[in-house]
């Protein structure tokens, strides 16, 4: 299309010079009709008639001449710059086609030059990386600005611990006696200078015996809860439904506190007379015994008496715990802080503190604290299940042991 336009724009130019010839022959014809107007007008004077009208008509004639003539020379005038101006545009037109070959060409040159369309990909990925990079570097670089005041801040409190450092190994230097005698021995006699001595407070003669105060007090819990399968202990004939409650719950636990005895005495005699078990006081570890048999009992018959047969898995689970929070196999320091926190209110607790005061001399001696306990829950369990147990009224020729022996 430009050389199109090249072409066009050149034959405008030649068509533009052909007009202006043409222009300048009808110049010069214009000339010859006004002189042969003029002429005319001379000539027609000598006409015999009409030589005035013919007369007015050439001069008329002359005077479009004239313009014609005038009018011919500003369209030749024109023509002339119109020319110029066709040549203009078509030397414009050459160059503008030729600058747009160049263009084409380098277009062509650019569009080898330019990478493939990954690679622009790649290149606007790796733009967004270091904007990302550039946004993080000036994030450090703030951290790393608050780090070095903090720096600064850290340097300014070591020089002045150093200063005081100084100052106080100055006063030392200044109040030390110029002339201390050296020392004599040796370093492994100045080691071996103080020799170190154990003293057992407690001691315990065998494992066996350390034992004995966790598992004897379970033989006893247990023997109390076997009594619940051998005893009624909510059934109540009839014809004692009126007597006072706390009447009817000592006879109740009469029976059963008799076997608990001849169990506990059982239980005694085959610790010292089988297993030879050591104790610092026979007497007290007796009692103790004793004691723990009344309150275990009185307190697996409250259990039942109030929760009825659900007393009795009351007293397994019971057990369980005490067995863990009693301190009697580990040290409840030990222990989760949930054992730690029930053991002062475990009846366990008391017993075991009170059989190794008995056995052992422990808790500097404290074993009347831990019987008043063990008397303290035994009191409480007993009025408890005269006030709060539920009875099963029956027939006195129903009221019979559990168990049938026959």
């Amino acid at each position: 299309e430009l050389q199109a336009l090249k072409a066009g724009s050149q034959q405008l130019a030649d068509g533009q010079k052909e007009l202006g010839t043409g222009l300048r022959q009808l110049q010069q014809g214009a000339g010859q009709l006004r002189e042969g107007t003029k002429k005319l007008g001379t000539e027609s004077q000598k006409l015999p008639f009409g030589a005035s009208k013919v007369g007015d008509a050439a001069g008329q004639l002359e005077a479009g001449a004239t313009q014609l003539q005038g009018g011919l020379g500003q369209a030749v005038t024109a023509s002339d710059r119109l020319g110029e101006g066709a040549t203009q545009l078509a030397g414009g037109v050459g160059r503008l086609t030729d600058g747009m070959g160049q263009l084409a060409g380098g277009v062509g040159q650019l569009a080898a030059a330019m990478p493939a369309d990954a690679r622009l990909d790649e290149y606007q990925a790796g733009v967004a990386k270091t904007g990302q990079g550039s946004a993080d570097l000036a994030r450090g670089a703030k951290q790393l600005q608050g780090g070095m005041h903090q720096l600064a801040g850290g340097l300014d409190q070591l020089a002045q611990g150093s200063q005081r450092l100084a100052d106080g190994v100055a006063l030392l230097a200044s109040r030390l006696p110029e002339n201390v005698a050296s020392l004599t021995g040796s370093a492994s006699g100045l080691a071996e200078s103080i020799q170190p001595r154990i003293e057992v407070v407690a001691p315990v003669a065998n494992q066996g015996s350390g034992f004995t105060p966790n598992f004897a007090p379970i033989a006893l819990w247990v023997g109390a809860t076997l009594c619940t399968f051998l005893f009624a202990y909510r059934w109540l004939p009839r014809p004692l439904a009126g007597q006072p409650p706390l009447a009817v719950v000592l006879g109740k636990l009469l029976v059963p506190g008799l076997v608990l005895l001849l169990q506990t005495l059982i239980l005694l005699a085959m610790l010292f007379g089988l297993l030879q078990v050591e104790v610092v006081s026979v007497p007290r570890f007796a009692f103790t015994m004793l004691m723990t048999a009344s309150a275990f009992l009185a307190l697996i018959f409250a259990l039942v008496c109030i929760l009825g047969d659900a007393g009795r898995m009351v007293a397994l689970i019971l057990l369980v715990l005490q067995l863990a929070a009693a301190g009697a196999t580990i040290p409840v320091e030990l222990t989760s802080p949930f054992f730690q926190a029930i053991h002062p209110f475990m009846p366990l607790t008391w017993v075991v503190q009170a059989l190794r005061v008995s056995m052992f001399g422990a808790f500097d001696g404290a074993w009347l604290h831990a019987i008043v306990v063990i008397a303290a829950i035994d009191v409480a369990c007993v009025l408890a299940a005269a006030w709060l147990g539920r009875w099963r009224l029956v027939d006195e020729a129903d009221y019979q042991p559990l168990i049938e022996v026959d």
